[in-house]
């Protein structure tokens, strides 16, 4: 019987130092080489779209978070087309701009600020491909 556990110990830890390693090195099907995976083929998709279809999702998630309270995301809301690439880059960078100084008047610097809901709504994400537009480059991922 107690050999039986030894064994079963044994595989317990062979997998588990197995996963680990597996995540360590994001090894395909893990959680880390999928979210990359996923992120690139997030900023694909959006490096395809136009500055107005950009605009649409930067909408959305101005919308989703009820950023209308600032005055760079109710210049955004009231223009519904007819951008372009600089034109919606220099909104994002104001609209970061005045989120950054709320957070930073209010005291949230984690999870709960909108500086970090800008990164997860997608908003850096679109940033930084206006950015990479502007600049010529290929858009990467940002992490």
């Amino acid at each position: 019987m107690s050999l039986g556990l030894l064994i079963l110990a044994a595989l317990a830890g062979a997998l588990i130092l197995w996963l680990f390693v597996w995540e360590k090195f994001e090894l395909p099907g893990s959680i880390g080489w999928k979210s990359k995976r996923l992120s690139r083929r997030e900023h694909d998709r959006r490096s395809r779209m136009s500055p107005d279809d950009l605009a649409q999702e930067v909408h959305s998630s101005i919308r989703y978070e009820q950023w209308d309270r600032f005055p760079s995301a109710a210049a955004i809301l009231a223009r519904s087309s007819g951008w372009s690439d600089q034109n919606l880059c220099d909104a994002l960078k104001a609209l970061l701009a005045e989120v950054a100084q709320e957070d930073q008047q209010a005291g949230r610097n984690r999870r709960d600020s909108n500086y970090f809901e800008f990164y997860d709504c997608g908003l850096a994400g679109i940033l930084d491909v206006l950015e990479a537009r502007l600049k010529g480059a290929a858009p990467t991922a940002r992490r």
